[in-house]
């Protein structure tokens, strides 16, 4: 059960992310979410469950389980579809082409999800599930640092608090 406190950090974290999504201030204004804020909103959920169902089958099975049986059925699916639009030939291709890219993607993003499977299975979910979700903060950053973006004040302090709380969670679970 999470305490008083927790719940504030993790209000607040919820708050900071609300805010990046966020083009303007002013509900009356015609469009006042960022664009794509409602796919990426679907999205979210879409990854929240798929998060909370990882969390609970690294909880009842073990972490690497729960990674490894969702990817291969997944994996194999996404085969038959490339096979039966008779993309086989392009994806190897591609997979040819960019061999490092697709290697280090694929090392990178099947380690992120072992250790969320890992910090689910010995940590309160809840917390540990508030400092995944702030992944927004560091778009936010991203895009600033890279595509040089120009971010508005409140879309900015949105991304410090989002950071800030997931870092006062991570220091609960220490």
């Amino acid at each position: 059960m999470l305490s008083i406190e927790q719940l504030i950090v993790v209000g607040i974290a919820f708050a900071g992310i609300a805010l990046i999504s966020l083009e303007s201030l002013s509900i009356r204004k015609e469009h006042f979410l960022e664009k794509g804020v409602l796919v990426a909103g679907m999205a979210a959920l879409f990854m929240g469950v798929s998060s909370f169902l990882t969390a609970s089958a690294a909880r009842s099975i073990s972490p690497l389980l729960s990674i490894w049986g969702p990817w291969t059925v997944f994996t194999i699916i996404s085969l038959f579809w490339v096979c039966h639009t008779g993309k086989l030939h392009v994806f190897f291709k591609n997979v040819k082409k960019h061999q490092k890219l697709v290697l280090a993607t694929g090392v990178i993003d099947t380690a992120a999800w072992v250790f969320f499977a890992l910090a689910t299975s010995t940590q309160l979910l809840a917390i540990s599930m508030a400092i995944t979700e702030s992944y927004p903060a560091v778009a936010l950053l991203l895009g600033i640092h890279f595509n040089h973006e120009q971010m508005k004040g409140h879309q900015l302090i949105g991304g410090a608090l989002a950071l800030a709380a997931s870092v006062v969670l991570g220091f609960w679970l220490v």
